[in-house]
């Protein structure tokens, strides 16, 4: 996926439409996706991992359980 699709504030979703939070942070190789407001999680993400861009939203290819066992 091209990086320049992903921008920080851009809601993300997994593969099953799980909600996993908002883009925080674009690196040149990872963009960083954060949930929470309270206790907030934090997943690294590959550009590569993304398979969908629309309407201003990503979506990963995995499913939002097995996302959430990466998140720190």
């Amino acid at each position: 996926m091209d990086h320049r699709l992903i921008s920080e504030g851009m809601p993300v979703h997994s593969a099953d439409g799980q909600n996993l939070g908002r883009v925080i942070k674009c690196n040149p190789d990872k963009f960083l996706i954060e949930k929470g407001p309270f206790f907030p999680q934090e997943y690294e993400a590959d550009y590569e991992e993304v398979v969908l861009v629309r309407n201003g939203e990503a979506t990963l290819a995995e499913s939002g359980d097995s996302l959430r066992e990466t998140m720190h």
